[in-house]
């Protein structure tokens, strides 16, 4: 069933404080600190530096790590065609795990929409895998934000485990040589593969990092 957001779930978007649809929630790990903008700004520069220029791993291993090819997606469309990751190579890829069911999901859409219209389809795009849902929910939720990025359909959640996701939403990105790239996460102020919960993507600082690398 297509989500139906209260207008509580909307405001709840604009701190952005990690709320998301749990698998099971991850430990909270180690403490966020008290970092100054500055010091984030300049880590975030760092990180994206060395996203575009690539890392001392090899090219061809497969992993959840920076500098690893991803494990392959390949899932079809909610037009029935059949879509995979290594076929995006070449651009920048916002990969987001999401389910139409999941109501932070649904209200980080308009975003990712946004971003998608901010970078332009030619040096990147957001490959949106709805994952134990309907190709009839997620087309929903394609029509209700006029979503112009491709959304694939994995049914039985194949990918959970692949990728170990912990929750929906949770994001990576790929560069255009195809490897995980680390961001600097203004949720948590650090650098990580995997953004756990919805956020601003449309925005500073996450926009930036990901335009230097379409630019890279």
């Amino acid at each position: 069933m297509d989500a139906q957001l209260s207008t509580s779930q909307r405001q709840s978007f604009s701190p952005l404080r990690a709320i998301f649809c749990s698998i099971g929630r991850p430990s909270s790990g180690a403490s966020k600190g008290n970092r100054g903008k500055a010091f984030a700004a300049i880590v975030s520069l760092l990180i994206a530096t060395f996203s575009v220029n690539g890392c001392s791993r090899s090219s061809e291993e497969v992993g959840l790590s920076p500098g690893d090819l991803p494990p392959e997606i390949s899932l079809p469309t909610l037009d029935g065609a059949t879509l995979s990751l290594r076929s995006l190579r070449g651009k920048v890829v916002l990969v987001n795990f999401w389910a139409s069911w999941c109501a932070p999901c649904v209200v980080e859409m308009p975003e990712l929409q946004k971003l998608q219209e901010t970078l332009g389809a030619d040096k990147f795009v957001v490959l949106a895998v709805g994952v134990e849902d309907s190709p009839e929910n997620l087309a929903k939720v394609k029509k209700r934000f006029n979503l112009t990025f491709p959304i694939v359909v994995d049914r039985t959640g194949q990918l959970k485990g692949t990728f170990k996701l912990v929750g929906f939403p949770e994001s990576f990105v790929v560069n255009k040589a195809g490897q995980l790239v680390m961001l600097m996460d203004p949720e948590s102020n650090e650098p990580v593969v995997k953004v756990i919960g919805p956020r601003e993507w449309s925005k500073d600082p996450l926009l930036s990092q990901i335009r230097m690398l379409t630019n890279g």
